[in-house]
């Protein structure tokens, strides 16, 4: 198993077809070796704040020439509208509109939609590495068991084809806590006969003496021993 700032279960692997599913905690920021990141962004107009700390970031850490490709992209984006790329030097940078929690129904269907639109959009430019954050998570107003479900839903929604397929997926998650329920929901759900996403490294995450001194493990223990 991959491990992450020296943390055995930091990181917890599924399989989906090809494609490995990387659940890690970590700042989406720092990720190396990723062909492309998603960056919820505000609607163009609406100040930058503390709901968007990723966007917020993204824009500190910049050069000159990408913060004129980050103002630029960044004012199309609006709610219900499609994701923007900007063509930097790797990764690349997908600006996402972020959906908020309002009508259940409504809202659980535009979270699924940002991250297929992400994707779709991804894949159709041949990148084979996607890193996303939590999108839904914090100011948004999902609950992080409702944000999880509807990831895994829209992962498991995702076509692939020869010509067009991801060899890697990361969900990159800032906080232990919020790492430690999306890993539970993605377990949980893959336990299921008939589940496209499933864990891998199953036997190695149960074994490994360092889960047991980590308390974001914890988490994810009881799910595991019910397989």
């Amino acid at each position: 198993m991959a491990r992450s700032n020296d943390n055995d279960c930091a990181e917890v692997y599924f399989q989906q077809g090809s494609c490995s599913i990387i659940l890690k905690q970590g700042d989406l920021l720092s990720e190396k070796d990723v062909d492309v990141i998603v960056i919820p962004t505000p609607e163009y107009g609406q100040q930058a704040s503390h709901g968007y700390p990723l966007f917020e970031a993204l824009c500190s850490r910049a050069d000159q020439k990408l913060k004129e490709q980050i103002k630029k992209f960044s004012s199309k984006v609006k709610p219900g509208g499609d994701p923007q790329i900007i063509w930097s030097d790797k990764p690349a940078i997908i600006l996402t509109p972020t959906p908020y929690y309002r009508n259940e129904k409504k809202a659980f269907q535009l979270l699924k939609d940002t991250y297929l639109a992400c994707l779709n959009l991804a894949v159709d430019k041949k990148y084979r590495t996607i890193a996303f954050p939590t999108i839904g998570c914090g100011q948004s107003g999902f609950k992080t068991e409702d944000a999880a479900n509807n990831l895994y839903k829209a992962l498991a929604q995702l076509e692939q084809s020869r010509d067009k397929q991801f060899n890697e997926i990361r969900i990159i998650i800032y906080d232990k806590d919020i790492f430690g329920e999306f890993t539970n929901v993605f377990v949980d759900l893959g336990q299921d006969h008939n589940a496209k996403i499933k864990l891998k490294d199953m036997y190695e995450l149960l074994f490994s003496k360092s889960c047991f001194a980590v308390a974001s493990c914890f988490f994810i223990f009881p799910k595991l021993v019910s397989f």
